[in-house]
């Protein structure tokens, strides 16, 4: 979950059958961390309440169990650590978080009564939101979650989102030129960008900066239709927007 936009020191939190957790504050996604440096601080631990509830045995071979479910309580507080949230209360009216919701499935083997990981196996995943990857941290392709007061209200709205599609796909079209031509380019016509993009339809593509490495930029667009709304997207993927307004 990323709470504040940036999709920098979003929160992981897995959870298996009996109820044990792994979570953590990841400051960036792994495959954006091109120097390895330690980017997960696995000593954060979220305000979490859970439950599970089994339909079946756990742990025991032989028999038909249906299913299992988990339910978790975390706090807001707790998931605004190391974010640029100044709001400490609840989630404003609309808000808009990026989330994945995922589940890993390993094939099983029966070895003396117990059940064993088959080595070497592919892993089955489900996802929320697919990401046309194995590969969950890769933020910009989370789904969206919105908050209402009104229950009644079931529209989606979400303003800034035109803003980070064209970030995304300006990236996408960028890290593809790279990769390719094993440089980086500042000519937005030198990339393969979808049609709306460059005709300026809803977004102004101002420029793309290099910074102090090869692998190190930013991209930089104004929106038109949020007036005097700017955005940036840097190589890792963190996104900052100026002139923020409340539901925006």
């Amino acid at each position: 979950m990323d709470v504040d936009g940036s999709l920098f020191n979003y929160k992981q939190i897995q959870a298996n059958v009996l109820g044990t957790l792994m979570d953590q504050n990841v400051e960036k996604s792994p495959s954006d961390n091109k120097n390895r440096s330690l980017t997960n601080d696995r000593l954060w631990h979220g305000e979490i309440e859970r439950a599970v509830y089994t339909e079946g045995t756990v742990n025991v071979p032989g028999d038909t169990d249906k299913y299992w479910s988990i339910e978790m309580a975390i706090s807001f507080k707790s998931l605004y650590q190391n974010s640029n949230r100044k709001e400490q209360g609840k989630p404003l009216d609309n808000d808009v978080w990026f989330a994945q919701f995922a589940r890993a499935q390993y094939k099983l083997n029966v070895r003396m009564g117990k059940y064993e990981k088959v080595y070497p196996t592919v892993v089955d995943w489900w996802s929320y939101q697919p990401c046309d990857a194995v590969n969950l941290h890769i933020q910009d392709r989370w789904g969206l979650i919105q908050f209402k007061r009104d229950m009644s209200d079931k529209k989606f709205t979400f303003p800034r989102w035109h803003m980070y599609k064209a970030l995304f796909e300006t990236l996408d079209a960028l890290k593809k030129y790279e990769s390719v031509n094993s440089k980086l380019t500042t000519q937005f016509e030198e990339l393969d960008l979808p049609p709306y993009l460059m005709t300026g339809a809803c977004v102004d593509l101002r420029q793309i900066i290099p910074l102090y490495s090869n692998y190190k930029f930013k991209i930089q667009l104004n929106s038109k239709v949020i007036s005097k709304l700017k955005a940036e997207i840097y190589n890792d993927r963190y996104v900052t927007f100026s002139n923020k307004t409340a539901n925006v």
